[in-house]
């Protein structure tokens, strides 16, 4: 199956669910990545603010402030590429592309410096690749977060046997999720 088709089958899968059911399946599944012994260890995360077809990230990214974490969020910036600036709170948000909340916050300059980082995907495989929107964003910043641990962040329907590969694909380290009864069970 080809990344478009995948794709648009996900969104087809994402469709079956309520908001609320999306909601309700976030919650254990932020849960259980805030004890993720990466997440625990880390001082500076990178983060995505989730959209309503994601696993919900907002209540997620205060409890990373309140545990002392350094976190950045990823900002559309010119040439299509990503920039991380620092969250500082949900009320320190504002619109971006994509109707994606963007961080106002400092931009981060020491890639080096993120010990973890967060990541949304349309689908996951048991190997840890993955499928994202179809914009190259991710695939342009994770080389650069080099010696961040990698975690995928999704719902047990999202993962799938097998995943189109392309050379600059990066993988995932680890996937969070959990069985909501609609997928496969989780993969690592």
């Amino acid at each position: 199956m080809h990344k478009g088709e995948l794709r648009q089958q996900m969104a087809r899968r994402k469709q079956q669910f309520s908001t609320e059911e999306l909601r309700r399946w976030s919650e254990p599944v932020a849960e259980r990545l805030l004890k993720h012994p990466a997440i625990d260890r880390a001082m500076t995360v990178v983060a995505y603010h989730s959209l309503p077809d994601e696993v919900g990230t907002h209540r997620m990214l205060d409890i990373l402030l309140q545990h002392g974490k350094q976190v950045f969020l990823p900002t559309v910036g010119e040439s299509h590429r990503l920039t991380l600036h620092r969250y500082e709170g949900e009320q320190a948000l504002r619109e971006g592309a994509f109707h994606i909340s963007e961080a106002q916050g400092e931009e981060l300059r020491d890639y080096d410096s993120v010990d973890a980082v967060i990541v949304p995907g349309v689908a996951f495989d048991r190997e840890g690749h993955r499928l994202g929107r179809g914009g190259g964003y991710y695939d342009r910043l994770l080389p650069l977060l080099h010696k961040a641990c990698k975690i995928g962040l999704c719902f047990d329907f999202q993962v799938v046997d097998h995943l189109p590969t392309d050379s600059h694909d990066i993988g995932m380290d680890q996937l969070v999720t959990i069985p909501t009864g609609h997928g496969k069970q989780p993969c690592k």
